[in-house]
């Protein structure tokens, strides 16, 4: 894929997904051999290409990420290469969220940036997040969350630049650990899906 190339993704009706009625589709990404550091960017066809990052990647370095992708509806996802040189992508489909209100109560929002500690967005101040340090982040009412009746949110964090690290989420007052621990100096993305 070209630098700042973009792919159509047909999902409905392949590897076992619904030709229709299907809300999001769970896909693990994949970049292999890619010629610069990049991220890349999943969002539903027709619209707006988000900000936000899926999958951050090194040269050369083979990098996978699980990300959950609202469908088109023409049962497309856009995948971007949002790095100053070619890679090879991989898209491999691990289920899907259905519209039918019987079942799945999975409703897509965003994805929309909730956190960035460069730019104190999602907490005061821009100074990196200290060893052992906590973040309490409101996601209720924010970034097309609604503000009750939710029971859990699929997010994406990514670390950057970093010393060798775990993150935990949780949700307020609880501490389970989860997550998975970067390489120094690297930008890692990882999805979570976080209960309170």
């Amino acid at each position: 894929m070209a630098a700042g190339g973009q792919v159509s993704l047909q999902v409905a009706g392949r590897a076992g997904v619904p030709q229709s009625g299907v809300k999001a589709v769970v896909l693990n990404v994949t970049v292999t051999e890619p010629k610069s550091d990049g991220h890349l960017t999943a969002w539903p066809s027709a619209a707006t290409r988000p900000e936000s990052s899926n999958l951050n990647w090194t040269t050369g370095r083979t990098v996978a990420n699980q990300v959950v992708v609202p469908v088109g509806e023409d049962g497309r996802v856009n995948l971007r290469n949002a790095g100053w040189g070619t890679t090879h992508l991989i898209a491999d489909v691990f289920g899907y969220y259905s519209q039918d209100a019987g079942g799945s109560t999975y409703a897509a929002a965003g994805p929309s940036r909730l956190l960035d500690s460069r730019s104190a967005l999602g907490r005061p101040g821009t100074t990196p997040v200290p060893a052992r340090g906590e973040v309490s982040l409101k996601v209720a009412g924010r970034g097309g969350v609604p503000q009750s009746g939710v029971r859990a949110v699929v997010l994406n964090v990514t670390a950057l630049w970093v010393a060798p690290f775990l993150v935990c989420l949780c949700p307020l007052g609880v501490w389970n650990s989860s997550g998975q621990p970067p390489l120094r100096h690297r930008r890692m993305a990882n999805p979570s899906i976080v209960d309170w």
